[in-house]
């Protein structure tokens, strides 16, 4: 048999009268490319619904319209020395966002008889799952002049942010998706993943000193 001689990368290499050797390719892992490609393709589709999906554009809007007032008040509370009263203008506008934001999607009442879910119930369930919630709830039932849902959720609120605590009380709803599932619609923004968001914005807010009114 003759022996010949082929041209490799590596130098010359016998073929041993077989041929030319098979040239080299460079190939690519298909599997890596395959998986890589589906989840682009899961991506563009998630942003297309999004895009799409008006109650996705709510949230949307309520997350960028959050930081928007969040950096207001933390620009605006320096000159104050990071304290504020109930007149910052500032401080109003957050409230009425972060109202906007914890209200969205709560599941309206059953039927013409039926109890409509309210911010309220949803603020009461946190002294189920920590006992310090307990002071503020009690303190806000005992207001005289505040009887209305909405009125005690507004005063909760404040009593929350005044003792730095609403961050690790909306933690805890989070944290807690089967009660916040009693009260909110799916597609709510507690329910969702940019509920995130809105807790680190309010962990940003406890370097901000407030002596708020409860009227």
């Amino acid at each position: 048999m003759m022996q010949s001689s082929t041209p490799t990368e590596e130098g010359w290499r016998p073929s041993f009268g077989l041929g030319p050797a098979p040239a080299r390719t460079e190939r690519w892992p298909l599997m890596l490319v395959a998986s890589d490609s589906m989840e682009l393709s899961r991506k563009a589709a998630r942003w297309e619904l999004n895009r799409r999906d008006p109650v996705a554009i709510e949230r949307s809007n309520l997350i960028n319209i959050s930081k928007l007032v969040v950096k207001e008040l933390m620009e605006t509370s320096v000159p104050f020395g990071r304290m504020l009263d109930s007149d910052h203008v500032p401080l109003q506008h957050f409230f009425i966002v972060l109202e906007h934001a914890l209200r969205h999607g709560l599941r309206p009442k059953r039927g013409l008889l039926g109890p409509k879910k309210e911010l309220w119930d949803v603020l009461q369930t946190v002294e189920r799952l920590t006992s310090e919630a307990a002071d503020i709830t009690t303190s806000v039932r005992d207001l005289p002049t505040v009887r209305t849902p909405l009125g005690r959720a507004r005063a909760w609120l404040r009593l929350a942010l005044m003792q730095k605590k609403l961050p690790d009380y909306v933690r805890l709803l989070l944290e807690n998706q089967q009660v916040l599932e009693e009260h909110y619609e799916p597609g709510a923004l507690m329910l969702s993943e940019e509920a995130i968001h809105v807790l680190g914005l309010l962990v940003g807010l406890n370097v901000i000193d407030c002596n708020l009114c409860m009227k």
